[in-house]
């Protein structure tokens, strides 16, 4: 009780003052406008030969040449951000290859199965802010990705295939690490930012101010992001019509309370990124919400979208870089975070009461509490000029919630509700000591890089990797981890060989989230996967091709079924990546660059038939086997942009449980106009088109998608016979809308 106050007070007391910080710097606005400047623009300048010389941190926990990386990375600049009119940074998976992305648009408001990665619960990669794990303690997913503030983001590194190897758990199939601007070329002040608004109630605010002097720097980042969800879309599919929400005899009097019922989802995500620095030491508060409705995820028979499920984040960390010699550095990272579902999120529900399947509606109020502390000791060494050591340990102590925290409100018919609903309490924010569980999880790394040059001729290059890591956890027990791989580079033509060892965590939510019905069991074992990739790439100072392959090979996959969850045993996926890009020359434009993804997949896994796992293979539900991605980016002078994105979707299988067939693919196309100068230096607009051509398309539903697609109806008895599952079978995705921002950087 005493430490949950106390971290209560901690994390009042930082969002106050962070709060405060921000609005005095803002106070100063008179003063940014002596430090202006431009964002930073020195990546999209470099030719693409030169670009494989920049320095990426994320594949190996280490500053390495983006050449020498023994993984595929893709690098997303501040620029592409901004060009490309990415509004979340949620948006930038649907441009990536590799990502078969899911928007649900509710308590699970974005999914993403990287590399044929389809789960019930959790995220298979990581999501980091510089070497920062964002994914929920309770969850493991990354879509607090939707809330993290852009205006400070220098670049985001995407690392394909397993790092469990240098990372530990949940690094399953990539990791995404957002790299932030920690420095400006001048002191005093300066700011940059967004403040964008548009369809479907669209309100973002996004701004970043930062104050330097000398060696000593403050910067805070904020974001605020409200939207609600596509009621005209709803239409397209059955178990999202209005139509269902808006009937009394389902819903009785809860339809005249507008907090429990309504046909529109809102969101509202917020986040804050405060640091400050001294020298090579950083302190630092890191906060994220997800605040959401229950969108088109839940069939509209069952579940009113406009409650409220909200998960906040955050953390405080104090972390040091000590350079010994030019050959031997430390970094010490201390943190304390928490991850919860805060006691305000309710649920309210309809569904079949008793055993002649008689109606009953009701609210609840869920909790879930979750913290942990942590320290992390890497060290890097350079005993010779060829060969570079890093290593590292990590200890974190993790106080996890077991089941939720529930207060449920009685259930009635819909008849008898005939005035507002009795509302039962929120649950008591304290942790029940009961219902919890302290997990140690602790891990050491050891990786090792040799390189030798000019064995062919003068121009080339050999790195040869090897990885190793232990961890052990006190709830699920030990794991051990390889990687190992060949990087080589022949001039224009470049050559990775990489094998490495994963594993993902059974996550508290489905070890202990409250009852086997919803996919809960303790004596889950941890997820394991053996990954086997080679690649090719030639480049040129404007253009560049790289194909990937790769063999997934997983085993413990955790699944859904009937009373439970289970390990489903083995899972295969064998893809493939191609990667284009280009810049060419055009006599009435600055610069046009182009760039284009192809991605092929095709994978099997044991299948559930009546709610049990059989020896039968098929492939594995919801992933698309084709996928093409093409952009243009047309620099028309110094300031005004015009970028085009398009994206295939290929065909999709469901899963086995949902009573959809196949989902057809589709193409969608946005456009960005930006131009940054255009009311006065520092200052401009940016115009975003998304899905222009109006597309009418579904992403699959995700659990056991299982609602169908049949009528709902009242039959001769008075019994409702209506959607199949929680669950729906389609998810319509948003028609053309238009978002316009004001740009500034001062």
């Amino acid at each position: 009780m005493k430490t949950f106050w106390f971290s209560l007070h901690i994390r009042r007391y930082f969002l106050l003052r962070c709060i405060s910080l921000m609005c005095c710097i803002i106070a100063a606005s008179p003063l940014l406008a002596q430090a202006q400047q431009s964002p930073p623009k020195q990546l999209e300048e470099l030719s693409l030969e030169d670009l494989l010389n920049v320095e990426i941190v994320s594949a190996s926990k280490k500053a390495e040449k983006l050449s020498d990386a023994p993984a595929t990375v893709i690098v997303i600049t501040s620029q592409d951000i901004l060009k490309r009119g990415y509004t979340n940074l949620g948006e930038i998976l649907d441009d990536l290859p590799g990502m078969d992305v899911v928007r649900p648009y509710g308590d699970a408001f974005l999914r993403n199965y990287m590399r044929g990665y389809r789960n019930t619960i959790g995220s298979p990669y990581l999501l980091m802010v510089d070497n920062i794990i964002l994914n929920n303690l309770y969850f493991n997913e990354a879509e607090g990705m939707g809330s993290l503030p852009l205006s400070n983001i220098e670049r985001v590194e995407v690392v394909y295939g397993p790092a469990s190897s240098v990372y530990g758990p949940n690094a399953f199939m990539g990791v995404i690490n957002v790299i932030t601007s920690k420095d400006r070329d001048s002191s005093g002040f300066s700011s940059r930012g967004q403040l964008l608004a548009g369809s479907l109630n669209s309100r973002v605010a996004d701004m970043n101010v930062m104050y330097k002097n000398k060696d000593f720097r403050v910067s805070v980042t904020g974001r605020f992001d409200y939207g609600i969800t596509d009621n005209v879309v709803a239409e397209n599919y059955e178990y999202t019509k209005t139509s269902y929400l808006k009937n009394r005899r389902l819903w009785g009097a809860l339809l005249d309370n507008p907090n429990l019922a309504g046909t529109a989802s809102p969101h509202q995500n917020t986040g804050i990124d405060a640091r400050m620095y001294f020298g090579n030491t950083e302190i630092g508060y890191l906060m994220n919400t997800m605040r959401t409705g229950y969108g088109y995820e839940y069939a509209s028979d069952k579940v009113q979208p406009n409650g409220i499920w909200s998960r906040p984040q955050w953390s405080i960390h104090a972390r040091h870089v000590q350079d010994f010699s030019d050959k031997f550095s430390s970094t010490t990272l201390l943190r304390y975070r928490e991850s919860d579902v805060s006691n305000d999120s309710y649920f309210v529900e309809g569904y079949e009461g008793d055993a002649r399947g008689n109606r009953v509606v009701d609210v609840s109020f869920w909790q879930a509490l979750n913290n942990s502390f942590s320290v992390f000791q890497d060290f890097s060494y350079t005993p010779l000029p060829a060969l570079s050591i890093n290593a590292g340990l990590k200890f974190e102590r993790r106080d996890l919630q077991k089941a939720y925290d529930i207060n449920f409100g009685p259930s009635l018919s819909p008849d008898s509700v005939r005035t507002l609903y009795p509302m039962p309490p929120p649950v008591p924010a304290i942790r029940q000591y009961q219902n919890r569980i302290f997990v140690n999880d602790d891990g050491a790394y050891l990786q090792a890089k040799y390189q030798l040059q000019n064995l062919f001729g003068s121009n080339d290059r050999h790195n040869f990797i090897a990885g190793l890591r232990y961890d052990n956890n006190s709830a699920y027990g030990a794991a051990t981890t390889l990687r190992a791989s060949y990087v080589g580079n022949f001039g224009n033509f470049g050559a990775r060989l990489m094998y490495g060892q994963a594993f993902q965590e059974p996550v508290p939510r489905v070890l202990f989230g409250g009852w086997r019905g919803s996919g809960s069991d303790p004596s889950l074992k941890p997820e394991l996967s053996n990954t086997i990739e080679a690649s090719g790439t030639y480049t040129q100072s404007n253009f560049s091709a790289t194909l990937s392959v790769y063999n997934a090979n997983s085993q413990n996959t955790i699944v859904n079924v009937v009373g439970g969850a289970q390990n489903l045993g083995e899972r295969t996926v064998l893809g493939a990546d191609v990667h284009l890009q280009a810049r060419i020359q055009v006599s009435f434009l600055k610069q046009l660059s182009l760039w284009g993804y192809y991605s092929f997949i095709t994978s099997q896994e044991k299948q559930i038939r009546n709610g049990q796992i059989t020896d039968s293979l098929a492939r594995i539900g919801d992933l698309a086997d084709h996928k093409v991605y093409i952009g243009a980016s047309a620099d028309i002078n110094e300031d005004f942009n015009i970028t085009l994105r398009s994206r295939f979707i290929g065909q999709r299988i469901p899963v086995a449980s949902n009573p959809v067939r196949s989902i057809d693919g589709y193409f969608t196309l946005d456009a960005t106009l930006t131009y940054e100068n255009l009311f006065a230096k520092g200052f401009g607009l940016s115009v975003r088109l998304f899905n222009l051509l109006d597309a009418r398309y579904f992403h699959p539903g995700i659990r056991d998608g299982g609602a169908g697609t049949t009528p709902g109806r009242f039959d001769a008895t008075g019994i409702w016979r209506g959607s199949n599952s929680f669950f729906n079978s389609l998810l319509p995705q948003p028609g053309r809308t238009v978002q316009i921002a004001l740009i500034f950087t001062l």
